[in-house]
């Protein structure tokens, strides 16, 4: 049955007498409601909620008093995605959310070259941040690095034991090191494996922006102090080396062989 309410100026849809889709006289569509806020507002089998939808995301609202969705189902070919695109006048497909059964992949992407990716939580604070060249920042929005954590510390355990891996490329040419920097960006020490990338793996700790040599570590275990070593102990300086001082000042620093 359809019928013209003149007094309201509402057209009703109606079967079994109950009203399933109205229009009212903004053009607004309801389904299962006489009243849509929404330009197209659907009430599901479980009924309304209350509330005003967001003015930035009226133009469709579904509401139930219980779990409410939408299902976007495609093909399992090769290719056969389910999609939700983002785009503007000039850019019809800026950005898109994916899902493809055939590679089990979901994908959350940009289309635009210039695009970036935000994550934020608390009320829109930004937390993760994607540049163009697909580094990470969190804390900051434009990251230097591949990941750039800004303004806090990095943890990472584990119940059987955790760490940090750094791999070298199959031709010896990367250098796997880390970087001491202060504030102003100026590097003053280094932790460097393989820092002449010929293949001896010796581990080496630098000062001074890399300009000087203060521990090297071979494989063999063998330690050099200011010179890469060819003993156990291999120790080079332009002053005196050691020097021994007992904590209280108050005689000589000894060595005892026993």
């Amino acid at each position: 049955r359809i019928q013209y309410d003149n007094n309201t100026d509402k057209m009703h849809f109606r079967t079994s007498g109950s009203d399933r889709l109205t229009i009212d006289s903004s053009g607004r569509v309801g389904i299962g409601t006489t009243g849509p806020i929404g330009h197209l507002e659907i009430i599901g089998e479980d009924g309304t909620v209350s509330g005003t939808p967001d003015a930035d995301a009226r133009e469709l609202v579904l509401r139930n008093d219980h779990r409410a969705g939408i299902s976007i189902i495609a093909g399992e070919g090769t290719g056969d995605t389910s999609n939700v695109i983002f785009g503007s006048t000039s850019d019809m497909n800026g950005a898109s959310l994916n899902y493809e059964f055939n590679a089990k992949l979901f994908r959350m992407q940009s289309q635009h070259p210039s695009s970036e990716l935000s994550l934020a939580s608390a009320n829109n604070v930004e937390a993760v941040r994607i540049d163009t060249s697909q580094r990470v920042g969190i804390g900051t929005s434009s990251p230097s690095q591949k990941l750039e954590v800004s303004a806090g510390n990095i943890m990472i355990s584990g119940s059987g034991g955790a760490g940090v891996i750094f791999k070298g490329t199959g031709d010896g040419s990367n250098k796997n090191a880390l970087y001491f920097k202060n504030a102003s960006n100026t590097e003053k020490f280094r932790i460097i494996h393989d820092p002449s990338a010929n293949g001896t793996n010796d581990l080496q700790f630098k000062a001074n922006a890399n300009s000087v040599s203060v521990m090297t570590m071979l494989q063999s275990g063998d330690v050099g102090l200011g010179i890469s070593p060819d003993e156990a102990l291999h120790i080079k300086n332009t002053e005196a080396v050691i020097k021994l001082e007992d904590s209280a000042h108050t005689g000589a620093g000894y060595i005892d062989f026993d």
